[in-house]
């Protein structure tokens, strides 16, 4: 039975067996490592036992009560419109990604080795960290490609670099802590900004600012793309592996799957496409950017099944980042969600956080979503998938758990300003 994974690389590596034939984030829990101990008298460890059964016995009942109350655990967290790292500094000249190769682009290279040679340079390798008071609780590692640079007050100050958002976000949804980039010749840039990141897109902008010379590349019209026209993707797999490149061809222009609720258009490629190659470059044989990787497929028997989002709609959602710091028309409800399981081990979606001016006056802390329109919401998943579907101006209706009372409540839906 076939799974479907984002392709970005995650450590410290948790389970990453799923057979249920749908789509997820390749999100793993961190590991927790047992300290041996040493021998010592009989009767101080049956003292040292009884007192740590005690002191266990405590933790538990009161991590029960008290975390089905928080969201302290950043791992279960999650937002249906992501916060933004906005830059300090304003944008005064929008990116430019016309192309950087000084040569006519209407004409192909002749070989794989000519079209390497021209883009690689402009892919590059990410590492990101979750960091919990002061420790890094979980790291992952993917791609991303240049696509040109940006100027403050006239002055050239740095460079775009496009991903995806499943890279860059933590677990809860939320853009990582610390984001790295490492270009092809071992220089690492710490990302400055993140401009925006779409999640329904999965496509985000980072900002590094540097005033080294970076190549960008240009994006290709992923419209004129056939059957069997050749492609190359390049980019980080196993998160170790940078500037990796494989060949392919374009095996279907427009095919339909649902990553985690949210619905894609993408273009399929039968190119070798591995975890960490998300947010790395499909390349037509101009040298041109025709797509976004974004994910593969596994299972039993399956082969050189993989995914790329359209540079035409990678291109556009990147526009409105640049320019707003967000993808316009996206649903938007001015909450935080977080998902949990009660003491029975049955999991349920809660508010963990409002947005003034939003749904604030229907809503409270801590109340759980249990219907959305009609579908029970257990999971991140369940509301992810009701809410993709919704567009601004859309009334939402919930029924809701507060205390011990059941509510029905209509939720607005709105656009992202900010």
């Amino acid at each position: 039975m076939a799974d479907f994974i984002y392709n970005n690389f995650n450590e410290p590596n948790g389970d990453d067996n799923n057979n249920n034939n749908d789509w997820y984030y390749g999100y793993d829990a961190p590991t927790v490592q047992r300290t041996q101990r040493s021998n010592t008298n009989l009767a101080v460890i049956l003292v040292c036992a009884f007192f740590g059964i005690l002191i266990l016995l405590t933790f538990i009942f009161g991590s029960i009560i008290v975390g089905k109350l928080t969201s302290s655990n950043i791992g279960n967290q999650n937002v249906d419109s992501m916060i933004f790292s906005t830059p300090k500094t304003e944008l005064s000249t929008p990116v430019n990604p016309s192309a950087t190769t000084p040569r006519d682009e209407a004409k192909e290279y002749e070989s794989y080795s000519e079209v390497i040679y021209a883009v690689k340079d402009s892919v590059v390798e990410i590492k990101t960290q979750v960091i919990s008071n002061g420790h890094t609780i979980s790291e992952s590692a993917g791609s991303g490609v240049i696509i040109g640079s940006y100027k403050i007050d006239d002055v050239d100050a740095g460079y775009y670099v496009v991903t995806n958002a499943h890279v860059v976000e933590a677990s809860n949804g939320i853009v990582s802590d610390k984001i790295m980039i490492k270009t092809t010749d071992g220089k690492e840039y710490e990302v400055t900004g993140v401009r925006g990141s779409d999640t329904y897109g999965d496509i985000a902008v980072l900002m590094i600012n540097t005033t080294d010379k970076l190549k960008g590349v240009s994006f290709g019209d992923s419209n004129s793309l056939v059957l069997g026209q050749e492609v190359i993707a390049i980019g980080n797999p196993l998160g170790e592996l940078g500037g990796s490149c494989t060949n392919g061809i374009i095996s279907a222009l427009d095919r339909e799957v649902e990553i985690d609720g949210t619905s894609f258009k993408l273009l399929q490629t039968n190119a070798a496409i591995n975890q960490g190659n998300s947010g790395g470059g499909l390349f037509n044989m101009k040298g041109q950017l025709v797509g976004i990787i974004n994910a593969k497929t596994i299972g039993d028997g399956v082969e050189g099944i993989g995914f790329a989002i359209p540079s035409n709609e990678a291109k556009n959602i990147v526009s409105d980042i640049i320019e707003f710091g967000y993808a316009k028309g996206r649903p938007f409800l001015g909450i935080t969600i977080a998902s949990t399981t009660d003491m029975f081990s049955k999991p349920y979606v809660y508010i963990h956080d409002l947005e003034s001016g939003y749904n604030d006056n229907v809503l409270q802390k801590q109340d759980i979503i249990l219907s959305l329109n009609g579908t029970d919401i257990t999971t991140l998943e369940d509301f992810r998938s009701v809410i993709s579907k919704a567009k601004p101006g859309d009334s939402l209706e919930a029924v809701i758990k507060r205390g011990n009372e059941y509510i029905t409540i209509s939720l607005m839906v709105y656009e992202k300003v900010s």
